[in-house]
């Protein structure tokens, strides 16, 4: 696959991004020392940080730090190659970046999804082995009840505690359906009927 390099959104003329995951620092002058003296700076290829996530590489991310007009801001390369090679621009509030591969590191553009925080949620359910069928139920076995939990707005609500497994899962769907339609969530009173 042949590298090709674009320049970064809001960052033109300062930085580029390729489809591979690499980020090129051109070649610019800049005021140093209080805009006493000018520091030619050259184009070079910048060394990508990588964020470790609960001290596990395996779900650790490639970042980088982009300067423009005396700020930097921190910033996922994932993030830059989807938004410069996707014709698409990601909003972070709504969507996440999927690497189809697994791979957090592997940040080539043809390695990327934007998907919404549900779908990836409901993604990592069926991939790892968990106490409840449903996506948003867990069994809690100090206390022999499922628990209904749900995330909004990258916060988890607990719904409640419910004795048999499809209650629980009744309360997710009448709190995603709740969410879908007024954009809260309430909590209701756990129902202790039903069967499992």
């Amino acid at each position: 696959m042949q590298e090709i390099f674009v320049s970064i959104d809001d960052y033109e003329g300062l930085y580029e991004i390729s489809n591979l995951g690499m980020v090129k620092s051109l070649a610019r002058e800049v005021l140093v020392c209080g805009g006493r003296s000018i520091k030619k700076l050259p184009e070079i290829i910048m060394s990508a940080q990588i964020r470790y996530k609960n001290g596990d590489i395996k779900y650790g991310y490639r970042s980088i730090i982009l300067h423009k007009s005396g700020k930097r801001k921190n910033i996922h390369i994932s993030h830059l190659v989807y938004n410069a090679f996707s014709n698409k621009t990601l909003n972070i509030k709504t969507h996440y970046i999927e690497h189809r591969d697994g791979n957090n590191l592997n940040d080539i553009a043809d390695n990327l999804k934007a998907v919404k925080p549900r779908e990836r949620i409901t993604k990592a359910y069926k991939n790892i082995e968990c106490s409840s069928k449903y996506v948003g139920v867990e069994y809690c076995k100090q206390n022999r009840n499922y628990r209904a939990t749900i995330l909004v707005n990258k916060k988890y609500i607990k719904l409640g505690s419910f004795k048999y497994e499809n209650d629980a899962a009744k309360e997710y769907q009448r709190a995603l359906k709740e969410f879908n339609e007024t954009g809260k969530v309430t909590r209701c009173t756990p129902m202790e009927t039903g069967r499992n």
